[in-house]
């Protein structure tokens, strides 16, 4: 059965904390599934704790995108 990963562990790989950086890239490594619910919560992170600049469909349309 395949596994299935939650937000925090694709967070985690994201952490200044090396131990948990090295422990969520062994779980990815493994190709779990991961849910599109997944992949929203990550992105709302990256934008609202980390900062991070989140290009949108519309900005490659018009060359902006950035990742």
């Amino acid at each position: 059965m395949p596994a299935f990963a939650d937000t925090n562990v694709v967070v985690y790989a994201f952490a200044k904390d090396e131990a948990k950086v090295a422990i969520a890239e062994g779980i990815l490594a493994k190709q779990p599934i991961i849910s599109v619910q997944v992949i929203s919560e990550f992105l709302n992170v990256c934008r609202t704790k980390l900062g991070m600049d989140i290009a949108t469909p519309s900005d490659f349309k018009s060359g902006q995108g950035r990742f």
